[in-house]
């Protein structure tokens, strides 16, 4: 099955360093685009807030 874009849009503004720093951190791990990125760092910046989701990802 293949895999559905996002539905949601939510414009964000960001300083050249941010926006750099997602850059290069996206080209680091390999990840195709800015938007993919930008939704993986959410995800990760999420776990790290949720004691029960970082307890999985340390699993």
């Amino acid at each position: 099955m293949a895999k559905l874009p996002p539905k949601n849009r939510i414009p964000i503004m960001m300083s050249d360093e941010e926006l750099a720093a997602v850059d290069a951190w996206r080209v680091a791990n390999g990840i195709a685009t800015r938007s993919d990125a930008i939704r993986c760092l959410c995800r990760m910046g999420l776990k790290l807030d949720d004691p029960d989701a970082a307890q999985d990802a340390r699993s």
